[in-house]
């Protein structure tokens, strides 16, 4: 009888070759981690959605007259101008159901960790390096709790997160295969990420840093530096928001704990390690 020879895991070297499985990985992964999202309360740690849902049922208020007062809302709590910013909420504005408007927060923040992927698949060039990044960032303090405010029901973080790794994502996919569509993916994801929110500005800078350093498009480059001068200079005309990176020192310190937070049996040494609180 003729021996099989062993399995030289084939199948498996060409399944980690393919560009899409990371994505299709971390996408199942947070699909599956973030599951309980639907069927939470609506109005767990999001003001923003309170304000929405409190608004939405007067009589007479049109849609685009409750979506002016979130977006001066936000601007209130977050000086400059940053008029897309509450745009997920105009779901709720349009069909008061809850069932919509979750399901839309839920594919938001599937739609981050998909992008996070590929993000980390072309930076490493390593399917295996993105999906261990993805489970690791699945690990995260932040995340191990459906009714927290960034992974339970707010709509406004996955929203802006999903627009700042889009324009990561077509840099880098633009980089690696020189197709526009990657380009243009990336200006019109950075554009409306600097009108979503401040956060977007310290993180647009990063990636008109790598844009520049790759030197693949100098044109390009200077394209989204030209973007990014242009929304802080019409956003300043409403106050700069320098708040998010004023504490900047404080909230790396909150990342550190947060990650030492994720390590097993870590509660034991937090009372001996000046980390900060969790």
């Amino acid at each position: 009888m003729r021996e099989e020879p062993p399995p030289d895991g084939s199948f498996l070297r060409s399944l980690l070759s393919h560009p899409a499985t990371a994505v299709v990985v971390a996408v199942l992964l947070a699909m599956t981690w973030f599951a309980a999202i639907p069927t939470s309360h609506f109005a767990d740690g999001d003001g923003s959605l309170v304000h929405a849902s409190a608004i939405a049922g007067y009589d007479h208020v049109s849609v685009a007259h409750a979506y002016a007062e979130l977006a001066a809302r936000y601007e209130a709590h977050n000086p400059g101008w940053f008029p897309l910013a509450p745009l997920p909420l105009a779901a709720w504005l349009i069909d008061t159901v809850v069932s919509p408007v979750k399901f839309l927060q839920y594919l938001l923040v599937v739609l981050t960790f998909g992008l996070f992927a590929e993000v980390a698949r072309r930076l490493f060039d390593s399917t295996e390096a993105s999906i261990v990044a993805v489970v690791l960032a699945l690990c995260a303090w932040q995340f191990r709790m459906p009714h927290d405010p960034v992974a339970g029901t707010s709509l406004l973080v996955p929203w802006l997160a999903d627009l700042v790794l889009l324009s990561f994502a077509g840099w880098l996919g633009f980089r690696d295969t020189g197709k526009p569509g990657w380009l243009i993916a990336a200006f019109a994801a950075l554009a409306l990420a600097l009108l979503s929110g401040p956060v977007a500005w310290g993180l647009g800078a990063l990636l008109v840093v790598m844009a520049f350093a790759s030197r693949r498009s100098p044109a390009a480059s200077v394209g989204f530096l030209v973007l990014l001068l242009a929304a802080i200079v019409i956003s300043s005309k409403q106050g700069l928001p320098i708040g998010p990176w004023r504490h900047a020192g404080g909230y790396a310190q909150n990342v550190i704990a947060q990650l030492f937070a994720a390590l097993p049996t870590s509660f034991r040494a937090f009372g001996y390690l000046p980390i900060g609180h969790v």
